[in-house]
């Protein structure tokens, strides 16, 4: 079984980024989105694992969800 594991745990905190660079936005997503997209279309990968600070955990759950990644 081969995973793909995102560390998206990060605060952003040097380069100013609110909620962390996972959450900015790159040609209209959150770059979260874009990250677990290619990888839900990689057939070589069977499973996506997100790490996250668990004061962000709602946030990706949103991402997950409005982006219809699954």
């Amino acid at each position: 079984m081969n995973l793909a594991l995102i560390v998206a745990a990060g605060k952003g905190t040097r380069m100013g980024a609110e909620g962390g660079k996972q959450f900015l936005p790159l040609a209209g997503k959150p770059v979260l989105a874009h990250t677990l997209a290619a990888f839900q279309q990689a057939s070589s990968i069977d499973a996506i694992i997100v790490i996250t600070a668990e004061e962000n955990f709602d946030r990706c759950l949103s991402v997950i969800d409005t982006y219809s990644i699954i």
